[in-house]
């Protein structure tokens, strides 16, 4: 069995933000496994209606739908795994306040495990490219996240999200107040805003060549100004 990039993205999410909740090992196992088969419903909807740019009529919407319920049945009776581990690819588009689906479940009726997979979900799709729209960077999706305010996704898995991943997170390319463009490659929980970069991009405008870091941490007269994306470097140099 193979499984996409975004399947195996909303897993790694999954699991950092099982372990930041102190999930035990057994249900660490259900995480796991039914974060990366959630989605596995979404292989007996055509293509056509997957990939399409324009808006979705109510109709294809409803099939779309359609798939977390798909999930479960795979998940449980084809695949033979566990109910808990089914009830992650069912309920994994149910909302805090109870206005998700398949079954419009509100606050911790939502299996627990569920409500885990949902925040990653939502992640993923944000940073990852999709027919109707461009990607967001990392910043802004967990911005869009933790802003929720408890409509959509548990206020404590939120909470989970932003401390495991950072408002920063891995990957991300971030600018500092002396102009230097880095690459996050290490978070400071304790200190969210002040991760420790690659630097990429000189405070003079030039292409860095070897390696250079710096530890926000440990530097109190830098901090990040702004988030860039990777297009926006890409464009600068031509790459």
């Amino acid at each position: 069995m193979t499984f996409s990039t975004e399947s195996k993205i909303v897993n790694s999410k999954s699991v950092l933000v099982g372990m930041e909740l102190k999930v035990i090992g057994y249900r660490m196992l259900d995480l796991a496994t039914g974060s990366l088969l959630h989605d596995i419903g979404k292989a007996m909807i055509p293509k056509a209606i997957l990939n399409k740019k324009d808006e979705l009529l109510e109709d294809e919407k409803k099939i779309i739908r359609s798939h977390a319920v798909l999930s479960y049945k795979i998940i449980l009776k084809e695949l033979r795994y566990s109910v808990e581990q089914a009830k992650i690819g069912l309920y994994h588009h149910e909302k805090w306040n109870g206005k998700g689906y398949p079954r419009g479940l509100s606050g911790e009726k939502i299996p627990f495990l569920a409500r885990i997979v949902s925040v990653a979900d939502t992640y993923t799709a944000l940073v990852d490219k999709r027919p109707y729209r461009d990607r967001q960077i990392g910043y802004n999706a967990v911005k869009i996240i933790t802003g929720d305010n408890g409509k959509h996704y548990d206020p404590r898995i939120t909470k989970s999200l932003l401390n495991a991943v950072g408002l920063h997170p891995i990957g991300s390319i971030v600018q500092l107040n002396n102009n230097v463009i880095g690459m996050v490659v290490s978070a400071n929980p304790e200190l969210p805003l002040r991760p420790r970069i690659e630097v990429l991009v000189d405070e003079f405008g030039d292409r860095i060549k070897g390696e250079k870091f710096l530890d926000l941490q440990e530097l109190a007269d830098l901090y990040i100004t702004k988030p860039l994306s990777k297009a926006y470097l890409k464009q600068k140099f031509n790459e």
